[in-house]
């Protein structure tokens, strides 16, 4: 009997927020009026930060921040199991990655002593992949004593904290997505989060002359991330927007989609991203999406207590079968952005196809050290263990606040009888 399909993301998107887009549009006041700069002020206060500077992506204000800290030519700190947008802002900026391991239970950066002999750094990224927080201090007390600053690759971490320092506050910036499968949404968008004055003058002169996306478009992608948030049931999911997400990716479709949507929807999986930033990188954020953005950061104590409270369940059931689940040191508060696990013995493309056959949509992320994509072969390779094993075994469960606890349990009993199958 057919059961459904639990959805991989669904965008953070109360009912009431219909409301905000139709009101905004009959008011008028889509593009420019007094929500950005609201946005901005209780962003930086939840953060922590004097300064919060709204851009359109997360990966422009990755672009922007490593512009403005860095000299040309000038190397970065990356890990080598990433995203490609992490990635692509390096290289658009004119830096020269330089890239290490990462931690096997937190996929944050790997700090070795070598690091410090490195000559030339001109930044230390600090990547909290999945909405984990690794072991932060060697990376900062380095960068202290060396006089680099730290940029907190915060895109997914939007709640997480390190020794009571939320996430963005912690280093000399910190950057933040708003795309719409992330902690609070606004269909697309970035934030800058900083104490630096001078890093804030300088968003703000630069998006003087930028352009606002289309209203046609903005409107259209709102409305379609809220037609999701609504169609999270698992059966109404699989008739309506895996359906439509299947046919949108294929091969001849995907171009179109990207198109629409300001981002290729495949680009976690096939590594694939533009030679230049596209114009959708390029774009001011609008007063629509700081309103709808808004309503999600006004619950966000309310959606970091779900999340964690669904990774607690998970990570209790999951761990009792052996099942590799991210671990969380003392002192550290993880946002659960995503929630990779690792079985031994199988590989991901393994366990997507198994995982689907059982109702459940997995994500394949990073089948590829970041090494080894298209842009960044002419550099010297290096060896990167973990990266490597993650890129072959980490699979993404669903997680997000749509999840019911029956949920859950489809999910613990599918990798029981998988395990059971094992000893077979």
């Amino acid at each position: 009997m057919f059961k459904g399909l639990i959805p991989y993301t669904v965008p953070e998107m109360e009912s009431q927020t219909i409301y905000s887009i139709l009101n905004t549009f009959i008011e008028g006041d889509i593009k420019e009026g007094k929500y950005v700069k609201r946005f901005e002020k209780h962003f930086a206060d939840y953060v922590g930060t004097k300064y919060a500077i709204s851009t359109a992506s997360g990966r422009s204000a990755l672009y922007h921040a490593y512009s403005f800290f860095m000299e040309q030519g000038q190397k970065v700190i990356l890990p080598s199991y990433t995203c490609i947008p992490a990635i692509d802002a390096a290289r658009w900026s004119g830096a020269a990655p330089h890239f290490v391991d990462i931690e096997l239970n937190t996929y944050n950066p790997r700090f070795v002593s070598s690091i410090t002999k490195i000559k030339g750094i001109g930044a230390i990224s600090l990547s909290y992949l999945y909405g984990l927080i690794g072991d932060l201090n060697p990376f900062l007390d380095y960068a202290k004593d060396a006089n680099i600053p730290v940029i907190e690759d915060s895109a997914i971490a939007l709640g997480g904290s390190y020794k009571g320092r939320k996430a963005g506050s912690i280093g000399d910036a910190g950057i933040f997505s708003l795309q719409e499968s992330k902690i609070i949404t606004s269909w697309r968008g970035g934030v800058i989060t900083t104490n630096n004055k001078e890093l804030y003058e300088y968003m703000n002169s630069l998006r003087e002359n930028l352009e606002f996306p289309s209203t046609p478009k903005l409107m259209f992608n709102l409305l379609f991330s809220y037609k999701r948030s609504r169609l999270s049931n698992p059966r109404l999911y699989y008739s309506t927007m895996y359906l439509l997400k299947r046919i949108m990716t294929s091969k001849r479709l995907k171009p179109l989609l990207a198109n629409i949507m300001g981002f290729n929807p495949t680009e976690s999986i096939d590594g694939v991203s533009p030679d230049l930033m596209p114009k959708t990188d390029k774009y001011n954020i609008t007063n629509l999406q700081s309103r709808v953005g808004l309503k999600g950061l006004d619950k966000i104590d309310s959606i970091t207590k779900k999340r964690r409270r669904l990774a607690r369940l998970l990570s209790e059931e999951l761990d009792d079968l052996g099942v590799i689940v991210p671990q969380e040191d003392k002192g550290i508060i993880h946002a659960y952005g995503r929630f990779p696990v690792r079985i031994n013995g199988h590989n991901k493309f393994q366990l997507y196809r198994y995982f689907l056959k059982n109702g459940i949509e997995t994500s394949l992320n990073y089948p590829y050290i970041t090494p080894n994509t298209k842009f960044m072969k002419s550099l010297d390779s290096g060896d990167y263990p973990n990266a490597e094993k993650a890129s072959r075994e980490t699979i993404l469960l669903p997680f997000h606040t749509f999840l019911k606890e029956k949920d859950i349990f489809i999910m613990v009993d599918s990798i029981k009888k998988l395990l059971k199958s094992d000893m077979v």
